[in-house]
C-alpha cells in the first residue's frame, strides 16, 4: 500500500506538471493578445510594444514558460495583468466560496443518493421504486442552470425565502446569513448530483442485493437491510467511491455555471472575468489551482478504494512483486 501511494503521488506530480504546460500551452494559441486588455482600441504601436513588455509578451514563449514555473515552484501565481493585485490570495479569498460551496452540496447529495439509490434497488417493485428511478433520470436530463432559474423563480422572486443572487460582503463573519446565501445554489447543484449518484448507487446495490453472500447471510436468519448493511455495503461502496471522486470533480469544475447563475464571488467567476479580460495570470492560477483539487479527489479516491477493498490491495500487492 505505501508503495502504491508512493507512485499515485508520482503520477499525480507529473500530471500536474503536464497539466501546467498544456494550459500554458492553450492559453498561448488562443486568439488576442494579452497587451490589448490594457489600451484602448486606438493605442499607437509604440504603447502595444510598452503593454507587451510591460507584461512580458515580448519575451519569447520558452522563457514565459520557465518563469511561470519558477513562480509557481516558490508560492508565486504570478501577478494580475488588470487588478495588479497577485494572483494567489484573489484565489484564496475565491476558494472561501466555492469550496464550502462545492463540499455542503457533495455532502447532502452523498447522503440522499445513497438513501435514495438503495431504496430504488431494495424496491424495485414498487411504485416508490420505479418513481425514485424516474426522478433520477428525469434528474440527469435537466440542465444545472435550468433548474437554478427555477429555484430562483420559487424561493426567491415568488416566496422571498431566499435571496435570489449575490454573497455577503462580510463573507462567513455570519455563517447563518451566509448559508442563507448559499441555500439556492447548494439546492441547484444538490437536485442534479443526487439524480446522477442515484443511478450509480441503486446499480451497486442491485448487484450486492442479487450476490450469493447476501442470499446466504440471509438464509441463516439475517434480515436484508441488516445482511446488506454487514456484508453487502462494503462491496457496493468500492464502485460509488470512484463515482463520488468523479461527481466531486465536476461539481467543482461546474461551479462555474452555478456561480454565473446566482452572481456567486467563486473561483467560475472569476475564471470567466479573467479570460474575457485575456489576464493570463489569472487564468493560469485558476486553472492550476483546479486541476490540483481535481488531480487530490482522484488520488484520494483510489486509495480510499484500496482502504475499502482488499482485493484491490491484493491485486497492487501481486504486481508490486
Amino acid at each position: 500500500m505505501t508503495r502504491y501511494v508512493a507512485r499515485r503521488t508520482l503520477f499525480l506530480v507529473l500530471s500536474l506538471a503536464v497539466a501546467m504546460v498544456v494550459i500554458f500551452a492553450l492559453l498561448r494559441l488562443l486568439p488576442g493578445d494579452p497587451a490589448n486588455a490594457l489600451l484602448s482600441i486606438d493605442a499607437t504601436p509604440e504603447q502595444i510594444a510598452a503593454a507587451r513588455e510591460q507584461v512580458g509578451a515580448d519575451e519569447p514563449v520558452l522563457t514565459q514558460l520557465t518563469t511561470w514555473v519558477g513562480q509557481v515552484l516558490s508560492g508565486n501565481l504570478g501577478t494580475s495583468f488588470i487588478s495588479g493585485r497577485e494572483v494567489l490570495p484573489d484565489v484564496v479569498d475565491r476558494l472561501a466560496v466555492t469550496i464550502p460551496l462545492t463540499l455542503i452540496s457533495f455532502v447532502i447529495a452523498a447522503v440522499l443518493a445513497s438513501v435514495v439509490g438503495f431504496v430504488a434497488a431494495y424496491r424495485a417493485d414498487r411504485w416508490y421504486g420505479i418513481a425514485l428511478s424516474g426522478l433520477a433520470q428525469l434528474g440527469i436530463a435537466v440542465p444545472v442552470f435550468w433548474v437554478g432559474m427555477i429555484l430562483v423563480w420559487v424561493f426567491a422572486l415568488t416566496l422571498g425565502l431566499y435571496p435570489s443572487g449575490g454573497y455577503p460582503r462580510e463573507g462567513w463573519e455570519e455563517p447563518a446569513e451566509t448559508l442563507r446565501y448559499l441555500a439556492l445554489p447548494v439546492a441547484t447543484i444538490v437536485t442534479v448530483m443526487t439524480a446522477s449518484l442515484a443511478r450509480y448507487v441503486r446499480s451497486a446495490s442491485q448487484d450486492a442485493l442479487g450476490s450469493d453472500y447476501l442470499r446466504t447471510a440471509r438464509s441463516l436468519g439475517s434480515s436484508l437491510p441488516r445482511a446488506f448493511w454487514r456484508h453487502g455495503a462494503r462491496n457496493a461502496s468500492v464502485p460509488v467511491i470512484a463515482i463520488l471522486g468523479v461527481e466531486l470533480a465536476t461539481t467543482l469544475l461546474g461551479a462555474v455555471v452555478v456561480e454565473s447563475v446566482f452572481s456567486l464571488p467563486g473561483l467560475g467567476s472569476m475564471l470567466v472575468r479573467a479570460i474575457a479580460q485575456h489576464d493570463y495570470p489569472s487564468i493560469q492560477g485558476v486553472l492550476l489551482v483546479t486541476t490540483l483539487l481535481v488531480l487530490l479527489i482522484g488520488f484520494a479516491a483510489d486509495v480510499l478504494q484500496r482502504v475499502v477493498d482488499p482485493r484491490l490491495r491484493a491485486r497492487t500487492a501481486g504486481r508490486a512483486a
